[in-house]
């Protein structure tokens, strides 16, 4: 559903100038002569069977290049569940101990543009500041741990505007 001809433009990134024919031997080996319900059928049927297919992209079975990424992913998720343990805490415990303050306003604020921003604003605002402007971060990759720490802010600002929230609601209730 991509603008462009997928069989064409993999035959054109091999510095092959296709012919119509080339490009139609291309469809058919990949199987887009056939109807989209028939490619989309084969290709769940396919799936459930273990079989992702293969990034044409990469040039390798997509659930090999799934699995590559996994350690990258699984860090990243780590990193981002540190951040909103440690954060809702101390900030759901300042709300409550601020109780009435104009500080407990600010943070309350605080918590609400982190729940209605989205992830990838967040992420870009970050980067922008503490990476570009800043130069405290990297701003791409996890060679270093250092790495880790914006992209993992940035997925823990909601869950942890969450959390300080349901956290001084609970303290307020009990005590």
């Amino acid at each position: 559903l991509t603008p462009g001809d997928l069989a064409e433009n993999m035959l054109t990134s091999q510095s092959i100038t296709p012919t119509q024919e080339m490009i139609a031997m291309m469809r058919e080996r990949l199987g887009l002569d056939r109807p989209l319900w028939e490619q989309y059928g084969t290709w769940l049927w396919r799936l459930l069977h273990g079989d992702g297919g293969l990034s044409y992209h990469l040039g390798m079975p997509v659930f090999t290049a799934l699995l590559a990424r996994l350690p990258v992913t699984g860090m990243l998720a780590v990193a981002a569940l540190f951040w909103a343990v440690l954060g809702g805490t101390l900030l759901g415990l300042l709300m409550t101990h601020l109780r009435g303050r104009i500080g407990e306003i600010v943070i309350r604020c605080m918590t609400q543009v982190f729940l209605a921003m989205p992830a990838f604003l967040t992420a870009i605002l970050l980067i922008l500041v503490y990476g570009v402007w800043l130069h405290l971060f990297p701003t791409s990759g996890a060679a270093s741990p250092l790495g880790y720490v914006l992209p993992s802010f940035a997925l823990a600002l909601v869950t942890l505007a969450m959390a300080a929230q349901l956290l001084d609601s609970q303290l307020r209730t009990a005590l």
